[in-house]
């Protein structure tokens, strides 16, 4: 049953590689291929071992947020004394500043900004003043206004009095009227004498001037509500203008507390683009790659460094379905790297794919691993020892996975292309072989080849059954 999901997966991997033993070579040229030679390991037993990259828990790009001209780049001192600018695998602490733009440019914002924000302070503040102003003047030709009703009001009993005056005038003139006509009649008729007529007239007299002063009065007292009344239009006009000109004047304010929050806004936009102005490394990590130079135009995001986190790094690889269910998260696996000679790491598988990759249909699995020495640098290549319950060890041929090459008998069988001949003439020669199980990124081999024989590894698309080959070096 292992050996059937083998043969499906294999014959999945090959498809999708594209691989066939029948493709035609595309020169008649010796095919530049990499070979291998078959050798007997120790393959099954509780282990199973893997190979992959070395990269950073977390890494992150670095760039500004505005445009300048670098003027500054962070230097490293090194142990002789020397020092060079900040390069891929120097280590740099949170907070040092990495590099810097041309600040004169953006200390000019600042200052216009802080400019702008000042006037429109000072906008604010004559505002409120105006506002203050068209108060006072509405208190003003309010008070006026009082004293115009007053006004009215005295006018209209002046004129009330002046009107009962002539009235009271009138009919004393209407009876000293008659009484004179009388008075007349009488003189002239030698039926009054003299002296009682001079009473008579006198008083006649006396009630038309009387009545002509009433008159008098009563038309002072009109001219004197005509005047009143329009002092009163005129103080209530100017209630309603100075109330506009609060309004006017409150929307002032407004206005130049808009004006401030807006300077407010550009100030501290500017004062940011001054402090983006410095780049600063917000994590303690490693240096991946400086994408700047002294003098360099920056354009806004623009990547300027790539850092990476190492205290602690991770190592993604690829598993067949047969392997993945037997990991668990957190379990533990034994990390070694040539490069790092009798050190074995302990890292812990963090996560596992829940879906095969649809190019490999492997299931990728990532495990972490403790770095504080920063010994393991990104892109090592580091092999893990996974624990498993294959079978018991035992001793077989194995050759990877990119060696194989699907066999025109059939789906279920599978061919690798041998070098045969001597250095200067050699031949690819397609064998037919018979599989095993798949075991990480190996596959055993149970017939078809033996110890010692050459096949080629990468450039099996290039060839085809009986074509001459070149060893690559």
């Amino acid at each position: 049953m292992r050996n059937a999901i083998t043969a499906v997966f294999l014959c999945i991997m090959l498809s999708l590689s594209g691989c066939s033993g029948g493709e035609k070579s595309p020169t008649r040229h010796p095919a530049l291929v990499e070979v291998r030679t078959v050798e007997k390991v120790m393959s099954g037993g509780r282990y199973e071992v893997y190979s992959a990259s070395v990269e950073p828990y977390s890494k992150v790009q670095l760039s500004f947020r505005g445009r300048g001209y670098v003027t500054f780049i962070h230097k490293v001192r090194e142990k002789d004394g020397d020092v060079h600018f900040a390069d891929p695998g120097d280590t740099i602490t949170a907070g040092t500043v990495l590099a810097t733009l041309r600040t004169q440019d953006f200390e000019n914002q600042v200052q216009g900004a802080e400019s702008q924000h000042g006037k429109s302070i000072a906008a604010v503040k004559g505002a409120e003043a105006k506002v203050l102003q068209a108060k006072a003047l509405v208190d003003t030709s309010m008070a006026a206004r009082k004293q115009a009703e007053a006004g009215v009001m005295a006018a209209i009993a002046m004129k009330a009095e002046a009107q009962d005056g002539i009235e009271q005038a009138k009919a004393q003139f209407e009876r000293n009227s008659l009484d004179y006509d009388r008075a007349r009649a009488l003189l002239a008729s030698d039926s009054m004498t003299k002296a009682d007529y001079d009473n008579v007239n006198a008083a006649y007299k006396s009630s038309k001037a009387q009545l002509e002063a009433a008159g008098e009065k009563l038309n002072e007292a009109v001219a004197q509500l005509r005047e009143a009344r329009a002092k009163l239009q005129a103080a209530s006009a100017r209630i309603a203008e100075a109330q506009s000109g609060v309004l006017q004047a409150g929307a002032g304010v407004e206005s130049s507390k808009a004006d401030v929050l807006g300077a407010s806004a550009q100030l501290n936009q500017a004062q940011l683009d001054l402090d983006d102005s410095y780049l600063r490394s917000p994590v303690t990590g490693v240096i991946l790659s400086r994408n700047i130079e002294l003098g360099n135009q920056i354009q806004p995001g623009m990547v300027a460094f790539e850092m990476a986190e190492i205290d602690v790094v991770k190592i993604t690889f690829g598993v067949p379905d047969i392997v993945v269910n037997k990991l668990r998260l957190g379990q533990e696996v034994d990390v070694t790297c040539e490069a790092v000679p009798g050190r074995i790491y302990k890292g812990l598988i963090m996560t596992l794919s829940a879906g095969a990759d649809q190019k490999e249909r492997s299931f990728k699995v990532v495990v972490k691993v403790k770095n504080k020495a920063h010994r393991l640098l990104v892109g090592m290549i580091a092999s893990l020892k996974l624990k498993t319950d294959s079978p018991a060890s035992r001793e077989e041929f194995m050759i990877p996975l990119s060696a194989l090459v699907r066999d025109s008998s059939g789906h279920d069988r599978f061919s690798v292309f041998v070098v045969e001949g001597k250095d200067g003439s050699l031949t690819a020669r397609l064998r037919s072989i018979e599989t095993g199980e798949a075991i990480g990124n190996q596959i055993v081999v149970k017939s078809g080849i033996a110890a010692g024989e050459r096949f080629i590894t990468t450039g099996t698309n290039l060839v085809k059954d009986g074509d001459p080959v070149k060893i690559g070096e």
